[in-house]
């Protein structure tokens, strides 16, 4: 009796033990101070919302997040009112995304951004840690003159994503013109003869 007494102890404590060494795997990232809206996009992902599951995790406790479809890929809007937080995801499907949070204040104003890319594998819950090359982002305070943090702000994670699709439309557009030149070159030379 005293030896399956025990082995419940022991498999009570391996299983509390397994569930501490967890939590203690979370990345934990700073909110900034006037945070009312923190987003959550999984960018360039081919999941659809019904095979991710997310956990927000804060001092208050843990929130489920709803991903909805969106042009980059998937987000969920939520709230948290932590110092910091911690990211968890699951999918049905393996994926690759980078997966960037935004926290922004009651207006939309970005105060803060960091992204990372993470392989998501099936039916594992993954945490996911901001990338050091890319860390968050803060915007400077509207108090310092010169300065804007409104959601037009041209800087940071978010502003960098159209930099790309910028230059690949002005490199089409170039070799459109030269080739349009060269068409004309020809005609001219083959009307000459």
């Amino acid at each position: 009796m005293a030896f399956a007494a025990w082995g419940f102890a022991l498999a009570f404590l391996s299983v509390f033990g397994a569930q501490r060494a967890f939590a203690s795997e979370l990345t934990w990232i700073d909110v900034p101070t006037g945070t009312q809206s923190i987003w959550v996009d999984l960018e360039g992902s081919t999941l659809n919302p019904n095979e991710v599951a997310g956990s927000l995790h804060g001092q208050e406790g843990s929130i489920d997040l709803s991903f909805v479809a969106s042009p980059a890929g998937l987000t969920a809007t939520t709230t948290s009112s932590s110092a910091k937080v911690a990211l968890e995801l699951e999918t049905t499907t393996k994926a690759n995304a980078r997966v960037a949070l935004t926290f922004a204040d009651g207006k939309g104003n970005v105060l803060a951004e960091t992204n990372s890319l993470v392989t998501l594998l099936p039916d594992e819950v993954t945490p996911v840690e901001p990338s050091p090359d890319a860390p968050a982002t803060v915007n400077p305070s509207p108090a310092e003159p010169g300065t804007s943090t409104d959601a037009t702000s041209k800087s940071g994670v978010l502003a960098n994503t159209g930099v790309t699709v910028g230059a690949v439309v002005l490199l089409a557009l170039a070799l459109i013109g030269v080739g349009m030149a060269f068409i004309r070159t020809q005609r001219a030379g083959a009307e000459s003869k």
